[in-house]
């Protein structure tokens, strides 16, 4: 795990199933011997990753340390709460609920979606001669950045909510450190990026807000009721819904002219983008949203069906409909405007001849063996041919090419498993031989011992002898028939464990050679163990 991350992979738990890749909208998490690795200068921390995990190896990073550090040395911290809060705490009971965790001001973000939208009103009466993005959504601020710079004149130049609301009351209460809670990801890198840096001090989720209840062993039915310390909001308490700006803005979608486009899901924000690009659409006006609605981000507590939250929402909006809401002058050095900035993510080119190369390493050699499964997590092989060139992914993402390997490893296996079952005679006679073998050479060997005792007495007195001192009787020794009798069977001794000793090599060498057989197997299958198991794996979550 790289520390400091917003999105974190516990690689101990990951396995290897792709389901991130699958789900990451922007392919920027690479591969790399099955493990994930999220490249930063890409990801636009939409979330998808995290919902898509289901073991839990996706991590947030958490600030909940930090903002409990600064309650407890008696900072005065404020918390900013996102619209959803409604689908996933009690509303009357909130304000208490933060105030009781150790907040001293608690205000509604929707309030600064309120101002928001005024500055949107004001931008629709500007003469525009182009499209326009809007960029409450910090997902979608990215990925224009960083996916799609030509379009960032298409920006929506004002702060989101969590911003504007941040900069009030930075204004009114210069010495607060203010922190979000919400459910989206992308806030986090939204406060400390850009030129709103350090607007907004710290960004805890709902889930992550969920623990510190729970490890506080918090009774939420026993919190004081208590009101929010914002004015109060409108129709922008339905920011977090579909087509809440517009809705709060009194602009409606218009369907037949396809001039104002509500847009939302990364993969349709994407869709559009594209035909943005290239001219192929050219609305007044797009909502866009990288979730379907803040009320299904990822860090959303509630598991609830969207329409079932977006009820909930509906209804505060209801019962608080008479809120008096007082949209109060501020002082002419609050900027609610903002620039962004180009980070395009630099790709290679390659040529189709190239990317043929690597389709043919996993079995595809035609237009007709790109099936497309989606199985490796990109939507067509092309697409994931190109990201092995970039070293964002690995042949062995490839389910077809997987389930292709299959039959050759099962017929090596078992070409070797008949080898070694024929051997298993030949290393038995070998052990029986090598057995007698040794038997016999340690019988020669005594022999060969008798033998060169006999003759000690005639070898050991030679050396000492000088040429002019041999005697007769050493020559009769020396030229005795016994002698020469025991010298030649000394040869034909010495002859014959040689032989007996090649023997034994050779059926050293056969043991050998069926232990190098086994060893194959053994290699072998565990190819055909770590094949099912990555087919498992990928199948696991291959939707």
């Amino acid at each position: 795990m790289i520390a400091l991350t917003i999105i974190q992979t516990n690689l101990d738990r990951c396995r290897k199933c792709y389901a991130c890749v699958r789900a990451c909208p922007v392919k920027t998490i690479s591969i790399s011997n099955g493990l994930p690795d999220i490249k930063e200068d890409g990801c636009i921390k939409c979330g998808r990753c995290i919902s898509a995990c289901s073991i839990g190896a996706k991590m947030v990073n958490d600030e909940s340390l930090v903002v409990q550090n600064w309650i407890a040395h008696g900072d005065k911290v404020a918390a900013l709460v996102a619209p959803s809060f409604v689908a996933d705490f009690n509303p009357p009971l909130a304000p208490g609920l933060f105030r009781k965790l150790g907040f001293s001001k608690v205000y509604e973000v929707a309030y600064g979606a309120e101002i928001c939208t005024l500055e949107y009103k004001k931008l629709f009466k500007e003469d525009l001669h182009q499209t326009l993005i809007s960029t409450p959504c910090p997902a979608i601020v990215q990925l224009v950045e960083k996916h799609f710079t030509g379009l960032i004149e298409y920006l929506a130049p004002i702060d989101s909510p969590m911003i504007i609301q941040a900069k009030i009351v930075k204004e009114a209460l210069p010495h607060y450190k203010t922190v979000f809670i919400g459910p989206c990801i992308a806030k986090k890198h939204e406060a400390k990026n850009g030129e709103q840096k350090n607007i907004v001090d710290a960004v805890i989720t709902f889930k992550q807000i969920k623990k510190w209840i729970e490890a506080l062993d918090l009774d939420v039915s026993t919190v004081e009721k208590v009101s929010w310390d914002s004015p109060g909001a409108g129709l922008a308490r339905s920011f977090p819904i579909s087509g809440g700006l517009l809705k709060t803005a009194g602009i409606a979608e218009n369907v037949a002219a396809m001039d104002v486009v509500i847009t939302e899901g990364a993969k349709k924000c994407i869709e559009v983008l594209k035909a943005i690009e290239t001219g192929d659409f050219a609305p007044k006006f797009v909502d866009m949203l990288a979730c379907e609605g803040c009320i299904t981000g990822p860090e959303m507590i509630s598991n609830a069906p969207y329409v079932t939250k977006a009820g909930l929402v509906a209804k505060y909006i209801q019962s608080n409909s008479d809120h008096h809401i007082q949209l109060k002058e501020f002082s002419s050095n609050i900027n609610f405007r903002r620039t962004f900035t180009a980070k395009p993510i630099k790709r290679k080119k390659y040529t189709d001849a190239q990317i043929w190369e690597v389709l043919k390493s996993t079995g595809k050699y035609s237009e007709d063996d790109l099936i497309n499964c989606g199985a490796c997590g990109y939507d067509t092989c092309w697409e994931k041919a190109v990201a092995c060139f970039e070293g964002m992914a690995e042949n062995e993402m490839c389910l077809p090419y997987l389930l292709m390997q299959v039959p050759s490893i099962k017929q090596n296996l078992e070409k070797i498993s008949n080898e070694l079952m024929a051997s298993i005679e030949s290393v038995h006679f070998a052990m029986l031989t090598i057995k007698t073998t040794s038997k016999q050479i340690s019988e020669k060997d005594k022999l060969l011992q008798e033998l060169v005792d006999d003759l000690k007495d005639i070898f050991t007195a030679i050396p000492n002898i000088k040429s002019e001192e041999i005697s007769e009787d050493l020559i009769k020794q020396l030229n005795a028939v016994e002698t020469k009798e025991n010298l030649n069977k000394i040869t034909k001794i010495l002859s014959e464990i040689r032989k007996e000793n090649m023997v034994v090599m050779e059926q050293e060498q056969a043991i050998t050679k069926v232990a190098s057989s086994l060893e194959q197997i053994v290699a072998t299958y565990q190819q055909l163990v770590t094949l099912g198991s990555a087919l498992a794996n990928i199948s696991r979550n291959y939707s």
